[in-house]
Parts: structure tokens; sequence; C-alpha cells
């Protein structure tokens, strides 16, 4: 089935890096929260890139190692696969659009170190779980993307998403209803450099977009104005080492930055200090944290995990998993 595109150019929209309220900070070294693994893959290479959280607290899971996308149940550990892109070899990011509905970013990308995309492999695909089969259709292809990876849902009423551009440096918004997409937001915060990807995760509150950079191990975040551009400066939230992945906001304001390569979760108050939250180096608790979502109540962060491809803990690889941590 052909995907209809249509692009508009933008000129004057780029992001200005006015850095403000800029937190350079040390983690400070705290006891592992209470974690549980509570699904995992049985085969080593496999990888978790992200994740969405089910009304009835189920969990969809997207697949970097396959073009696949899981659905388990963290109560009993059960996991099952909710449909094959077999078009592509990669899933990526995942956000609720509406209802049952769920939008997925598709695309090629070979794992090596932290991946290789194909430029101009990627779309996004909405994913219909209101019936007993799930219903699988094209929303739009942006063969002018690098590598799409976090994505966000901006607001309840549009529906409108911002997709992170780890390649180009980029944040695209898509139109899910028309398949309309422009380039939101651009800029230094953004750009990757030769050693490391641009923006990766991003999370919308509101009118406000947060991102993570990982070629400046930051988290940033900027105002959007009524058309999802920037408002005004973008402001560091906190600039860390290690760098992160993507990343969960809670209600509250705190943050929680997957540092992948490191195999630890950090959290980041809505003050901006910098703590441990569970996992280190050398240890497999959460071996290549990938992604997060905070449970609806507040409670629980899920955390996906890539099994420590980057960086395996004392040489050793293990299944992807998720891992439940109390709060």
């Amino acid at each position: 089935m052909p995907i209809l595109s249509r692009v508009r150019q933008l000129t004057g929209f780029a992001v200005s890096l006015i850095l403000i309220t800029a937190v350079a900070a040390s983690p400070i070294l705290s006891r592992d929260a209470e974690a549980t693994t509570v699904f995992q893959f049985q085969a080593n290479g496999t990888w978790i890139e992200n994740l969405a959280i089910l009304p009835g607290g189920d969990l969809l899971l997207t697949r970097m190692d396959e073009p696949e996308l899981w659905r388990a149940n963290p109560a009993d550990g059960s996991g099952s696969l909710v449909h094959r892109f077999d078009q592509a070899t990669a899933l990526m990011g995942i956000t609720h659009l509406h209802d049952d509905r769920y939008a997925v970013v598709v695309g090629n990308v070979t794992i090596a170190d932290i991946g290789q995309p194909t430029p101009g492999s990627f779309s996004l695909w909405a994913v219909d779980l209101a019936a007993d089969a799930p219903q699988i259709s094209p929303i739009v292809a942006i063969p002018e993307a690098g590598w799409l990876n976090g994505m966000t849902r901006l607001d309840d009423e549009s529906r409108t998403l911002l997709v992170a551009d780890s390649r180009n440096g980029v944040i695209w918004k898509v139109k899910p209803s028309s398949g309309e997409y422009e380039v939101a937001l651009s800029g230094h915060s953004l750009e990757p450099n030769a050693q490391s990807l641009g923006v990766n995760g991003v999370h919308a509150v509101g009118m406000t977009v947060y991102y993570t950079s990982s070629s400046l191990s930051s988290l940033f975040r900027v105002a959007l104005d009524a058309q999802g551009h920037a408002a005004g400066p973008v402001e560091t939230v906190v600039a860390s080492d290690p760098p992160s992945d993507d990343f969960a906001l809670a209600s509250d304001g705190t943050a929680y930055l997957m540092a992948n390569g490191n195999n630890l979760v950090q959290r980041v108050s809505s003050t901006g200090e910098l703590s441990t939250l569970a996992g280190s180096k050398d240890s497999s608790l959460v071996a290549g944290p990938s992604a997060g979502q905070v449970s609806a109540d507040g409670s629980i962060l899920y955390v996906v995990t890539c099994g420590g491809h980057i960086a395996p803990p004392q040489g050793r690889q293990e299944p992807a998993k998720v891992v439940a941590i109390k709060l």
C-alpha cells in the first residue's frame, strides 16, 4: 500500500541555542531502588527499544533486533507477539494516539555498537488494539528522516506527534490524521557529533517538550507555540555524565534518565538534582536501559533494556528484559 506524504520545509523556526538554567551535575550515589524483572526474552541479542503502558497495565514493547511489537503482562511475566513488520528490520519509538490506537516508528537498523540506520527507510504506523485481532495501518513515510527514534504525542486535542531524528538532529512534527509532516525543532542542542547520536528521547508535557541529547549528555526542554515550534529559548534541565538514551517523566516533574552504556538509571529531581536510582557499570540489574515509563499512579518505573549490548556488565550479555522499579 503506498504511503502518501506531504512535507513543508520551514524557514526561520530553528531552535536558538540559548541555554539557561543549566545544571552541570555529578550524580549523588544512592542505594539501588527495589527492582524486579517482570518480563524477559529467552535469548541473548534481543533488544527492547521502547514501551507504552496500556490502560489495564500490560506493556507494549518495541524491538530493535527484530521488527516486532510485543505485549507483556508484568503481573505474570508472560508475553506475546502483537505484530511483525516484515517490510523493516527494527521498531523504535512508540506512543499513545487516542483510544486504543498507538503510533510506532518502523525502519531499518542494523545493530552494531549503538546501531546503524538506513536513512530514508523510516515510517510511522498505527496499531489499533480495539478488536481481538490488532489492526495495523500506515500513517506516513518520512524519506527525509535519517534515524527516527523517540516519539511523543504533543497534546490530547490535536493528537500531533513529535518524533526525534537522531541522525539529522531535528524533531519532526507529524499530523496522523493527514500524514502531513515538517521539521518543528532544529539547532545545536539536537545535533549529533562524530561519536554519538543527537536528540534521542522526546516527551511532551502540555506545550513543553523535553528531550535528551546523547552527544551533549544533557536533558533539555523548550516551550512550544500553538503550531508546535519553539516559543522561547532552549533550557538545560541537567547536564550529566554518562550520556542518556531515552528517559521517562513523572507527573511531579521528576525525570529518569536511561544511561544505556553504563547500565544505570539516574533520577533528576524537579530542581535539577541528579542521583543514581538503580544499577551500575558492572551490574546486570538494568543491563543496557533503553527507555522507561512511569505507571499512571506514579508508583512504578518500568525500564526496558537491551541486555547490556553496548557495555556488557562484567563482560556478559543477557536477554533483553523489563524491570519494574518501585518509586
